[in-house]
């Protein structure tokens, strides 16, 4: 298995939606390691309470507010949860 193929196999992303906001958490190879990506977006104005069409946007990811866990903070979280 080459390193594109291993890049293939262990991307995912994952997104939960609550009225006005969504959180979208990913994971993925950046700058050749592997991290986990928390996303937070707000809806974009006058949204916030529509279902959007087919291929339309409800949220705002241009401006989301990010964090990137790190293998440790991702030991921690699991730890916690034993």
């Amino acid at each position: 298995m080459n390193q594109t193929e291993a890049v293939r196999v262990w991307e995912f992303e994952e997104i939960w939606q609550r009225g006005n906001a969504a959180l979208r958490m990913s994971g993925k190879y950046f700058r050749g390691e592997y991290g986990v990506w928390l996303e937070f977006a707000a809806a974009l104005p006058g949204k916030e309470k529509i279902i959007p069409k087919a291929g339309g946007r409800k949220y705002d990811w241009e401006k989301k507010l990010v964090f990137r866990l790190s293998s440790k903070d991702l030991g921690r979280i699991g730890w916690g949860l034993e």
